[in-house]
C-alpha cells in the first residue's frame, strides 16, 4: 500500500494538469491515465485508478496523497459537478503559496549567510588574532560567553513557546497563531479566506445550512473545519447561538454574523461569502508581500549594528593595549 503524500509542487502539478484535461473534454479516468504517463508517480495514480474502479469517489481515492484542506474542497465540489473550478482554485492557491515560500527563502538566504559569517569572524578574531597580538604585549581577551548565553536564551525561549503551543487544543492553536506579531494578521486573513471559501462551496453546491454540520463532520480529521464542526455541535447543544460562537474565536471572521443574518437570502449569502473570500485572499497576499519586503532591510540593519558592536568590543581592547606599548 502506498501512503506517501505528494509534495506541494507535485500536488499543484496534479491539480493544474487534471483541471486542464477535464476542461478540454477528457473524463476523469482518461485524465489520470494521461497524467500517469507524463507527470505524477505511476504507483500513486495506479492506486487512485484502482479505487475509482472499485466504485469510490475521486476525493476518497486521492485523499491520502493530498492535504486535508484540499480533500475537503474536492469532496464538496465533486458532489455537484464543480470539480474543475475547485481544482483551478486549489492550483491558484498552491502556486501563490509556492511563490511566496521561494521569495521568503531568497530574502532570508543572504542575511542569514552574513549572520553566520559575522559569528565566525567574531570567534576567529577572539581565538586567533587576539592571542597573536597578546604575544606582543598585554591585551584583554574579549569574552564571548555573553553571546553564547544570549543564543542559548533565545533557543530556550523558542522551545518553551513550542512546548506551550503543543499543549493547546487544535482550535486554541489557531487563536495562538493569530496573536503572533506580524505573521498573525496574515494567518487571520488566511483563515478568513479558507473558512469563507469552504462555506461558499457548501452553500453553492446545494447544501443547506441545517446539513452543513453533518457534511463538515465527514471532512478530514486533521483540518480546522472538522474540529470546528465538533465545537459548534457541542456549543449548540449547550444553548449557545452561532453569533456568540463566532465572537468566541478570533480566527472566525466577524463578518459572518452579518452574512448569515436571517434577513439575507441564500443567494446573497453565497455572493457575500465568495466576494469576502476573494478580498481576504488578496489581503493575505498583499500583507505577506509587505512583510517579506520589510524583513530583509531589518535583518541588514541588525547585522550592521552587530558588526559595529562586535568589532568595537574586540578591537578596542587591542587598540588600548597597543597604545600602551
Amino acid at each position: 500500500m502506498f501512503n506517501t503524500r505528494l509534495k506541494g509542487p507535485e500536488q499543484q502539478l496534479l491539480f493544474k494538469t487534471l483541471s486542464e484535461l477535464l476542461d478540454s473534454g477528457f473524463n476523469l479516468k482518461e485524465s489520470l491515465i494521461f497524467i500517469k504517463q507524463t507527470t505524477i508517480k505511476e504507483n500513486i495514480i495506479d492506486d487512485v485508478l484502482s479505487k475509482l474502479e472499485q466504485g469510490y469517489h475521486f476525493s476518497y481515492s486521492i485523499r491520502k496523497y493530498i492535504d486535508g484542506e484540499f480533500y475537503n474542497q474536492i469532496y464538496i465540489s465533486e458532489k455537484n459537478g464543480n470539480l474543475i473550478s475547485c481544482l483551478k482554485e486549489i492550483n491558484k492557491y498552491i502556486s501563490i503559496k509556492n511563490k511566496q515560500n521561494k521569495k521568503i527563502q531568497e530574502v532570508l538566504m543572504y542575511p542569514l549567510f552574513l549572520i553566520l559569517m559575522l559569528l565566525m569572524a567574531l570567534i576567529g578574531i577572539n581565538k586567533v588574532i587576539v592571542p597573536q597580538i597578546g604575544a606582543i604585549g598585554s591585551v584583554e581577551k574579549y569574552d564571548l560567553s555573553y553571546l553564547y548565553f544570549f543564543i542559548l536564551l533565545i533557543f530556550m525561549f523558542l522551545l518553551l513557546i513550542f512546548i506551550y503551543y503543543k499543549s493547546l487544543s487544535f482550535l486554541k492553536r489557531k487563536e495562538f497563531l493569530i496573536k503572533i506579531p506580524f505573521i498573525g494578521k496574515i494567518y487571520q486573513y488566511y483563515m478568513g479566506y479558507y473558512l469563507s471559501y469552504n462555506l461558499y462551496l457548501m452553500l453553492s453546491n446545494g447544501i443547506d445550512i441545517k446539513n452543513i454540520l453533518f457534511i463538515m463532520n465527514s471532512f478530514d480529521k486533521s483540518t480546522i473545519i472538522y474540529s470546528l464542526s465538533n465545537e459548534i455541535k457541542k456549543e449548540l447543544e449547550n444553548g449557545m447561538n452561532y453569533t456568540k460562537l463566532i465572537q468566541k474565536y478570533n480566527f472566525i471572521p466577524k463578518e459572518f454574523i452579518l452574512f448569515l443574518s436571517q434577513g439575507n437570502s441564500k443567494g446573497k449569502i453565497i455572493n457575500n461569502l465568495f466576494m469576502f473570500s476573494r478580498l481576504q485572499f488578496e489581503d493575505m497576499i498583499n500583507k505577506s508581500n509587505r512583510l517579506i519586503n520589510l524583513v530583509q532591510p531589518i535583518l541588514f540593519l541588525l547585522i550592521g549594528i552587530g558588526i559595529i558592536l562586535g568589532y568595537l568590543s574586540i578591537l578596542m581592547p587591542i587598540y588600548n593595549s597597543l597604545r600602551g606599548i
